[in-house]
């Protein structure tokens, strides 16, 4: 027998080959043998539903509360513009059709700063399109150090004890109804504890993870390393949970939420209005002394671990939410969220700073414990060597019932139009709730397959609701995870004491969401569309062509306001010839590799 390396070619493909083989036949097998189901284990929020940039939620939506409150205009022009407004609404409701969902006014603005980091879901940690890689576990690392953090008061020492969810005040059904037992060496208990919780009850928590160099630049860099929960999603039942839910949820586990205003209706389009005005020069520390007063002290601030103090003055932007749902609500959510988390806050910044200064630097250690993987410390999903194009036929065959799946629907439609423009990439998993399931205590018995898909090109998720009417099929999500799993294992949706529907309080179960809109900042832009996206133009074009670039794209595609346009000129003219001219190759070179955020900062 000879090493590998020293095999023939052919030998070698001939071996891969046979391996690929097996693991098909394997995989299938289990499908057939042990009669896994499909479910949608994991996922992000739907391509471009939230990617309306720059539009306004008042004219539709809040257009009905224009008018001061007590029902007179204060003046003519006042008059006409809640006029205008009304027949903005009208004409808006009127293009929605009659079929459409009328909302003839939200109760809440919801506004949201955006941090810019990686997009991660877990459990268990997968990135954008894969786990097991430095973006996943640097995931995984960071919030279980948040959680040591934030938990310092978590008993795991009593095998018996149970959490009576009280904490908060808000009511969470049987949101931590899990056993507060030790984790492993180095694992807090809290961390374990809602993994085992999200486990069983089929949830995904999607967060941005914010860190500094180790990911790569964004549009600044952040002073600490930590996650910010954007959403949570209910599998079991194939819905995001209301922002309700989610503030429950967040509340019970002291998970970290972005810094939120929530106004009233009738300060809506005063609150766009001056979001619009001031987004050509606002930084981050000018947004409570902006949103603070609109609100006329009628309105609740969400807020634990700021922007200012975890990422600095350069802030993306803001999303933007029209809810239907009762302010007062959402004070008493919001009160005990920031009740819950307020004794915390300065463990848990320092610690996040603390490790945001080893991501600085790429500490050693914590390089090797990215490579490493987490050792048994929690579980994490195994790549299995099969080819993409082997896939397809075990997922889109089934028996039965299984046959008129969703989920295998979905993968027929992928294969039979889309094939070339998909990566399917396979999967072993054993569960935290299941390590000391059967297998002779190997954990075998437990184990389960799952598929995510890699889906390259946009237009399949622009494309994708036609097929869901023709076809039946499910929803086509980012970063989409199907876990193959016995009947037996079907999670148990969450009872949340969330309340009852839209309009008239809580929200609970009912979507809330109105409408959504993001709005960026030309603070965050001008780093990351003028000088980042338009590197290679400058490297290889040189100074004029990047100049141009500049000037018929990158300010005519941000509608920037020619005052602005005169105020940056000069500063991009200044970075083209200092790049060009000035900067010593080996910085260039790492232009070209995409590390150009130190080098902007330093400029």
């Amino acid at each position: 027998a000879l090493p590998d390396n020293m095999l023939p070619d052919n030998m070698i493909a001939s071996s891969m080959e046979a391996e690929n083989d097996g693991a098909v036949a394997a995989l299938t097998a289990s499908i057939v043998t042990l009669k896994l189901r499909p479910r949608c284990s994991s996922h992000f929020l739907p391509k471009f539903e939230n990617q309306s940039e720059g539009k306004r939620l008042s004219a539709e939506f809040f257009a009905a509360s224009a008018v001061p409150a007590d029902g007179a205009a204060a003046d003519d022009t006042e008059a006409a513009e809640a006029d205008d407004l009304a027949a903005a609404a009208a004409e808006a409701a009127a293009e929605r059709g009659a079929d459409a969902p009328v909302h003839e006014r939200a109760q809440v603005l919801a506004v949201s700063k955006k941090h810019s980091g990686s997009l991660l879901m877990a459990p268990p940690f997968y990135s954008k399109n894969g786990v097991g890689n430095k973006f996943s576990r640097l995931g995984a690392i960071v919030l279980r150090e948040y959680m040591a953090a934030a938990w310092p008061d978590w008993p795991g020492v009593n095998a018996n004890e149970t959490s009576s969810g009280a904490e908060g005040g808000a009511g969470c059904g049987d949101t931590m109804d899990v056993e507060r037992q030790p984790a492993a060496p180095n694992v807090p208990g809290a961390f374990r504890a809602w993994w085992l919780h999200a486990e069983e009850h089929g949830l995904c928590y999607s967060f941005e993870c914010v860190v500094p160099r180790i990911l790569g630049d964004h549009g600044a860099t952040p002073d600490a390393a930590y996650l910010v929960l954007t959403a949570v999603t209910s599998t079991p039942e194939s819905r995001f949970l209301s922002p309700v839910e989610v503030l429950e949820l967040a509340t019970q586990w002291r998970l970290p939420l972005n810094q939120t205003w929530f106004v009233p209706a009738d300060v809506a389009p005063q609150v766009e209005d001056s979001l619009h005005t001031a987004r050509w020069t606002l930084t981050d520390s000018q947004v409570d002394g902006l949103l603070d007063p609109l609100s006329g002290g009628r309105g609740v601030k969400q807020s634990f671990l700021t922007h200012l103090e975890t990422q600095g003055e350069v802030l993306e932007g803001f999303v933007l939410l029209a809810l239907d749902v009762s302010l007062d609500h959402i004070k008493v959510l919001v009160d005990a969220y920031n009740q819950a988390t307020a004794p915390h806050h300065e463990k848990v910044l320092e610690a996040a700073r603390l490790l945001g200064k080893r991501c600085h630097v790429e500490d050693p250690t914590l390089v090797a414990e990215l490579e490493a993987g987490p050792c048994g410390a929690f579980p994490e999903p195994t790549r299995i060597s099969v080819k993409s194009a082997d896939l397809w036929g075990p997922l889109c065959e089934g028996e039965g019932e299984d046959d008129k799946d969703p989920v295998t629907l979905l993968f027929r439609r992928l294969r039979d139009s889309y094939r070339h423009k998909t990566t399917l990439k396979a999967y072993e998993y054993l569960p935290w709730s299941r390590m000391d399931a059967g297998g002779g205590g190997d954990g075998s018995a437990g184990r389960v397959y799952q598929i995510q898909i890699d889906v390259h090109d946009d237009n399949v998720f622009f494309s994708w609701p036609l097929h869901m009417l023709a076809d039946g099929c499910n929803p086509l999500y980012r970063g989409m995870v199907v876990q193959y799993e016995p009947p037996s294992w079907r999670p148990r949706p969450l009872n949340l004491e969330g309340g009852g529907g839209g309009g008239d309080g809580g929200g609970g179960k009912e979507n809330i969401i109105v409408a959504v809109v993001k709005l960026k900042l030309l603070n965050y832009i001008w780093r990351t569309f003028g000088i980042r996206n338009q590197l290679p133009t400058l490297l290889n074009g040189g100074v004029e062509a990047f100049l141009s670039r500049t000037r018929r794209g990158f300010f005519k595609n941000w509608s920037v306001p020619k005052a602005h346009q005169e105020e940056l000129e000069p500063l991009f003219a200044s970075w083209a010839h200092f790049v060009t001219s000035s900067m010593a190759p080996r910085d260039q070179e790492r232009l070209r590799g995409g590390a150009y955020l130190e080098i902007v900062e330093s400029f």
